[in-house]
C-alpha cells in the first residue's frame, strides 16, 4: 500500500536519493548525454541541493507529495505542483518500485491539490523518456523544446499541458 503525504524537511535526504536514481536509471540515459545527467541530477549528498530543497519547503511556494509504502515506511517517489503558476514540477519514482502505481498515485494526488488551489491547467516540461508517463495521464504535447537546467545547460524536453476538471 501506498501513503502519500506532505513532505517534510527530515525527507529531503530521500527525494534527493530518488530523484538520482530516477534521473541516473537506464530509461533515462539512454535519452541524455552523461553531462545532461550530471547537471540535472548532480549527487544526492550536493550542499546546495540540500539547501534548495530545504529552501522550497521552508518557502512552501510549492506543493512536494512524497510516497512512502505503509509496510515499511521507505519512501517510493515524490512529487511537486505549484497551482500558482499552474506547473507540475515533478513526478520522479525511485526505479526500485516502477511499474507499481506509484507515480499514478503521486500525479493524481497533485492534480487534485492543484485544483483545490484554484488551478484549472497544468503544464509541465516533461523528459523525453517520461513523455509516454505525461500521455497515459492525459497531458497532451504543446511542443518539443528545450529545458535550460540551473547550470545553464540545455536539455531537450517537451512541453505539455493537461485541463483539470473536478471529479
Amino acid at each position: 500500500m501506498i501513503n502519500l503525504r506532505p513532505v517534510t524537511i527530515s525527507d529531503v535526504k530521500d527525494i534527493l536519493r530518488i530523484h538520482y536514481a530516477a534521473v541516473h536509471g537506464l530509461a533515462t540515459s539512454t535519452f541524455y548525454s552523461q553531462n545532461v545527467l550530471e547537471s540535472w541530477s548532480p549527487s544526492p549528498t550536493n550542499e546546495r541541493r540540500l539547501k534548495q530543497f530545504h529552501q522550497a519547503i521552508q518557502d512552501n511556494t510549492e506543493i512536494i507529495m512524497v510516497a512512502e509504502s505503509t509496510e515499511t515506511g521507505i519512501i517510493m517517489g515524490f512529487g511537486s505542483v505549484v497551482p500558482s503558476q499552474q506547473e507540475l514540477r515533478a513526478v520522479y519514482v525511485d526505479p526500485t518500485f516502477a511499474r507499481r502505481g506509484v507515480g499514478t498515485k503521486i500525479i493524481t494526488s497533485l492534480e487534485e491539490l492543484a485544483v483545490h488551489h484554484g488551478a484549472h491547467k497544468l503544464h509541465l516540461d516533461a523528459s523525453l523518456n517520461a513523455e509516454s508517463f505525461y500521455c497515459r495521464h492525459g497531458y497532451s504535447i504543446v511542443e518539443r523544446a528545450i529545458h535550460r537546467l540551473n547550470s545553464g545547460i540545455d536539455m531537450e524536453c517537451i512541453k505539455m499541458s493537461k485541463e483539470l476538471h473536478l471529479h
